[in-house]
């Protein structure tokens, strides 16, 4: 069972390391600085569909697999609360859940309250979810085909 996180503003905290990778000067920087600063500035767009031809396109920043890592846990957690009849534990990771996404969606109206007030459909939130982890394998297939020509 994961306990509840210690950082009651996990979307802020996303953000302003963001923002901070975005002000970093490259100069100097590791590789490995290099690699964190481009995996927290870059993004892509998910499609959500709307009843039209293109959907909502909503501008995520591309997550971690420590982003991935903790989606999965809470959800897997929210849904053991939720067996067990522990409301409160499960309204914790399932606000710990909406930090996530509020830190990782670009477009400031998606904060925190809007994922709290729940004022859109399962449907469309999961889309979002399954959206996000599609953009990581998308990546991933980019870079094996990218790695296959430098290889020839």
């Amino acid at each position: 069972m994961s306990q509840p996180q210690d950082d009651p503003e996990i979307a802020a905290r996303m953000k302003a390391h963001r923002e901070a990778q975005r002000k970093a000067s490259t100069e100097g920087m590791t590789v490995a600085q290099r690699l964190m600063r481009a995996a927290a500035l870059r993004t892509a767009t998910i499609r959500v569909p709307d009843g039209t031809e293109e959907g909502i396109g909503i501008e995520v920043y591309v997550p971690s697999r420590a982003d991935l890592d903790g989606i999965l846990k809470l959800g897997a957690d929210i849904q053991k609360a939720a067996r067990r009849g522990d409301g409160a534990q499960e309204r914790q990771l399932t606000d710990d859940l909406y930090q996530v996404f509020a830190g990782l969606c670009v477009d400031p109206s998606l904060d925190i309250e809007f994922w709290r007030a729940g004022n859109y459909s399962m449907g469309e939130f999961l889309a979002i979810q399954d959206g996000l982890f599609e953009t990581t394998l998308t990546l991933r297939d980019e870079a094996r085909r990218f790695r296959a020509q430098s290889r020839r």
